[in-house]
């Protein structure tokens, strides 16, 4: 008789071990980790820290490092990223140009709702 519910049992471990992605996907990540994993590595590695632009006290106003900057700007950023290596808002400036795939990665977030670690 008690056999019967341990598959319900199990099914009902699986789900809440899993509910706090399930609303969140961005392909089969959660999207709290996929800006912190995905999105803030390019941003640190391409606009931050290989130039110090973009970090607190760099020599650029926004600080790539703080998610609510980030959020505040990501039109901007992806504005300026897609432009020809020529025009002068280009960035990063002084640095190579992000990937297709990158800038790909940033579209993709946006386009997703810009989700960071706390919403």
């Amino acid at each position: 008789m008690q056999l019967r519910f341990i598959p319900h049992f199990l099914f009902l471990v699986f789900v809440f071990l899993n509910a706090s992605c399930l609303n969140d996907k961005i392909g089969d990540k959660c999207e709290s980790s996929y800006y912190t994993t995905t999105v803030e590595p390019i941003l640190i590695t391409d606009c931050a820290n290989s130039i110090s632009c973009h970090v607190s006290e760099g020599n650029a106003g926004a600080d790539f490092t703080k998610y609510d900057v980030v959020y505040a700007e990501k039109d901007e950023i992806l504005r300026r990223i897609s432009l020809d290596v020529s025009n002068p808002d280009f960035m990063p400036k002084g640095g190579l140009p992000l990937t297709f795939e990158e800038i790909q990665i940033l579209n993709d977030w946006v386009a997703y709702g810009a989700k960071g670690c706390d919403n």
